[in-house]
């Protein structure tokens, strides 16, 4: 089973719709979903206290695992929502589960940029390489809105994973939008 996981990660960076395809068919309820989804939070929050540990940053503690897994679970559960609601406005025949399995996958399969976020959040840790991690950055976000279009895309049963990546960026430049609008307003009151 860890084999055929291994090669499932690997083989969405090579495949991503097909890949989903076959994660999302075998899928056979919220379980299965959760247990992709605490896998993904298990390895990325392991990563993340790890590389704090080895900068010598002591905030890694138990509050920011508990923090960490209501924060993520409640993203998640928005995101799972917003992305089924919004991708059935525009035609989508997705299932709940499948948009969930299709999200918690992409969780997984971008553990692997874990070093990379945690090196922006923890300081020190980029050191004098701090040009080189910006690109890199730049170039993980990238990889990640492409995957999630296409396990997105795949998952309603979308053509398009290029239109579905178009609304993807539509979304985030609307949130940013929205935040940047109301919470100035939200931080001069307190």
């Amino acid at each position: 089973m860890f084999g055929t996981l291994i090669e499932d990660v690997i083989a969405s960076y090579r495949a991503p719709r097909a890949t989903v395809r076959k994660v999302i068919d075998r899928i056979d309820g919220w379980r299965d979903v959760a247990m992709l989804f605490g896998l993904a939070f298990c390895l990325s929050t392991g990563i993340a206290v790890l590389l704090s540990l080895m900068a010598g940053e002591g905030g890694a503690g138990l509050g920011f695992v508990v923090s960490n897994l209501l924060f993520s679970a409640v993203a998640y559960l928005v995101a799972v929502v917003l992305i089924h609601r919004v991708g059935a406005l525009f035609g989508g025949k997705g299932e709940m589960i499948d948009i969930g399995a299709a999200v918690a996958w992409h969780s997984l399969v971008t553990v692997i940029f874990a070093p990379l976020v945690a090196a922006a959040t923890v300081p020190g840790l980029a050191g004098g390489a701090a040009g080189f991690l910006a690109l890199a950055q730049l170039a993980m976000v990238g990889v990640v809105i492409w995957l999630l279009a296409n396990f997105i895309a795949e998952a309603h049963g979308f053509k398009s994973a290029l239109r579905v990546a178009g609304g993807l960026f539509a979304g985030i430049f609307m949130l940013g939008l929205v935040l940047s609008l109301i919470l100035p307003s939200l931080i001069s009151a307190s």
